[in-house]
């Protein structure tokens, strides 16, 4: 019983610290790959943003937009707004030009805004012609942050950006848009206007929706300073762009300019494990974040541990039953060990110890019983032998103190004793 506990203990604490080491690496890469994907995620919106910056600031410098912004602004007028035969002339030549450039990009619409700050002309006609952006309270809050602060850095390579926010669709109700410009500069270098691309969402879903190495239950998705999303998640339904809030410790330590680990309840309230990360784009800092849920992570860890505990119980009984089996056996040899030592005590020799046949410790202790007994009986020959003389002899020690007396010996004290004192 004793060495089945033992055995039994033994195993429980191998296996405890082969559970716990094992599901220690475990979650440390699936902490390393949530990482690696929300970096690889950052430097693809990166790579992505750089290039639509590389893109409005090579068109903002092309001789043809300063021509079209001129010759706009010069058909536009405040009365009679893009609703002139001069207007419709400047349009039926650069819409074409300026749709191609739209279609190619993605963008949901290409503004040309004067020096004054008024739409003067708008590619898809989101933005009517005339509205006015340089103030900030016209209902175009997006719109004129980014005309304001190209009006106050007419630089050929300095860019504006505005987060996204719900605007006015085309269609009619609100969609979440961003707007990035470039200042617009005329030969001598004076600001003529700007030129601003109207971003769509779907290009930062393209980037942060790819699943691939996220599981059944992780996703990736964006999160800006005012705590709501700044892309859709792909595990809720509706859209989520600036209409679910995403302000977890995760998110908070991203807007920090943290990187790092969180583990706890998401966006939803359910446990997760998540890897954080910031961007940062012409003074914009979004969270980007890549998740899992708690339960696919620890999915494998506990089928692990089911499984070592059944193996543990499996080696346990093994060792218990194999140990048993082997006590049994040595008690077995130990006994007949006992009896044979019995048997020599009381001088028999008769027996036959079949445990000096064999190699190990029990073995050669039969084997010292073996010429113990040897002994004993070749002893017990002599003595038979003697005793059986018809010639008294006697043994005695150096103290002349008789050890031993054959029965002639002792047939001829008893003769003797009737005539000779014997003290």
């Amino acid at each position: 019983v004793a060495f089945a506990a033992a055995a039994i203990a033994c195993g429980v604490a191998t296996g405890t610290v082969s559970y716990q080491s094992a599901s220690r690496q475990y979650h440390e890469g699936i902490e390393t790959r949530l990482s690696i994907l929300a970096k690889d995620d950052r430097d693809k919106l990166t790579a992505a943003l750089e290039n639509i910056r590389r893109a409005i600031t090579l068109q903002a410098a092309s001789p043809a937009t300063l021509s079209f912004l001129q010759r706009f602004d010069g058909a536009w007028t405040p009365q009679g707004g893009a609703a002139t035969d001069a207007y419709n002339a400047v349009l039926k030549e650069g819409l074409p030009w300026f749709r191609q450039a739209l279609e190619k990009s993605g963008y949901e619409d290409l503004l040309l805004v004067n020096a004054a700050g008024h739409v003067v002309f708008s590619a898809s006609g989101g933005t009517p012609v005339g509205t006015g952006l340089a103030d900030s309270g016209s209902g175009q809050a997006g719109l004129s942050k980014v005309f304001n602060r190209l009006q106050q850095k007419p630089q050929a390579d300095f860019q504006a950006f505005s987060d996204y926010f719900l605007y006015p669709a085309p269609g009619g109700g609100q969609r979440p848009a961003g707007f990035i410009g470039a200042p617009v500069l005329d030969a001598s270098g004076r600001f003529a206007g700007a030129l601003v691309y109207r971003m769509p969402i779907a290009g930062l879903n393209s980037i942060v929706q790819q699943t691939y190495g996220l599981g059944k239950t992780g996703e990736m998705y964006l999160a800006g300073r005012d705590g709501l999303m700044r892309s859709d998640a792909i595990r809720t339904e509706g859209s989520d762009t600036l209409a679910r809030r995403a302000r977890t410790p995760a998110e908070k330590a991203a807007l920090l300019g943290r990187n790092g680990v969180y583990a706890g309840p998401d966006y939803r309230g359910v446990e997760a494990l998540a890897a954080y990360t910031s961007l940062d784009f012409l003074g914009v800092r979004w969270a980007i974040i890549a998740k899992m849920d708690k339960a696919e992570v620890s999915a494998p860890v506990y089928a692990m541990l089911q499984r070592l505990a059944l193996l543990i119980v499996a080696i346990s009984a093994a060792v218990a039953l194999g140990g048993g089996l082997f006590a049994r056996q040595v008690c077995r040899r130990i006994a007949a060990l006992d009896r044979a030592a019995s048997s020599l005590a009381a001088g028999q020799t008769g027996f036959v110890l079949q445990e000096a046949g064999k190699k190990d410790e029990i073995s050669a202790i039969a084997q010292g019983m073996e010429q113990v007994k040897g002994f004993i009986h070749q002893s017990n020959r002599w003595q038979t032998m003697i005793g059986s003389m018809s010639l008294p002899l006697m043994v005695c020690d150096k103290n002349f103190i008789i050890t031993f007396a054959n029965k002639a010996s002792l047939d001829a004290l008893k003769t003797l004793e009737k005539h000779l004192p014997v003290t």
